[in-house]
């Protein structure tokens, strides 16, 4: 498995103790800010994809890390939710994104139209004044969208995905059969802007964002690895 680049350049409000502790700090302590993006094993890293999307190959790499980096996380449970006070449950057939181009075009696309709010279901979006680096525009992100997990109730705990959750970012980071993920930057006039796209988009009301169970246990080809709990 490789090894993935440590990123520990992290904008204040997300390395303050109450967040992290909120998140999902492990059983055994680990950050997983730093955990998501470091030794989660990485497949296809859009070295193909256009140069004109406001992202370069380090980004969508670093995109794809934090993403699996968090699924993985919660298919080993050791994510809280409802305000830290309790653990979401365990995913059996949590998916590995694979970096998409087809994704982050339509992303671009998107993008360029500078919404602050999302505009279709497997679509997220974050809106920043500043003009953070790259990698760290990556991590708010990514750490912003997730941070969505604390509003999980313990009836949403179930599986289940509820337009009053507020948790529609969150679902499309956590949703297990999203098999794809493409981000793009686009700098517009109120701010930056950074959208991803998840595919297939299958995210619904009323569904499971994912099957609980026991890490790799509902993987179709149990290509799996215990200590990722991603399916391959």
């Amino acid at each position: 498995m490789e090894l993935l680049p440590v990123l520990t350049t992290l904008p204040e409000k997300f390395i303050k103790k109450e967040f992290v502790e909120l998140i999902g700090m492990s059983k055994k302590g680990e950050s997983p800010v730093l955990f998501a993006i470091l030794g989660v094993a990485h497949g296809n890293d859009g070295t193909s994809c256009s140069d004109d999307h406001g992202v370069d190959n380090e980004m969508r790499i670093s995109f794809l890390d934090i993403h699996n980096g968090y699924r993985s996380l919660l298919a080993r449970g050791r994510v809280s939710i409802d305000g830290g006070t309790s653990d979401a449950p365990k995913a059996s057939k949590m998916s590995r994104l694979k970096y998409s181009c087809e994704a982050e075009e339509k992303a671009y696309e998107s993008a360029k139209e500078c919404k602050n709010a999302s505009t279709n279901t497997n679509e997220n979006v974050y809106v920043t004044a500043d003009d953070p680096s790259k990698i760290n525009i990556v991590l708010e992100a990514g750490n912003w969208w997730w941070s969505e997990v604390l509003d999980i109730n313990q009836t949403a705990a179930k599986g289940l995905y509820y337009l009053d959750s507020s948790t529609g970012s969150f679902a499309n980071m956590a949703w297990d059969s999203h098999k794809g993920l493409g981000c793009a930057v686009f700098n517009c006039s109120g701010g930056t802007h950074v959208v991803c796209h998840y595919t297939p988009q299958v995210r619904k009301l009323n569904e499971s964002i994912y099957g609980v169970g026991t890490p790799c246990g509902g993987c179709p080809k149990r290509d799996c690895t215990p200590e990722e709990g991603l399916c391959d």
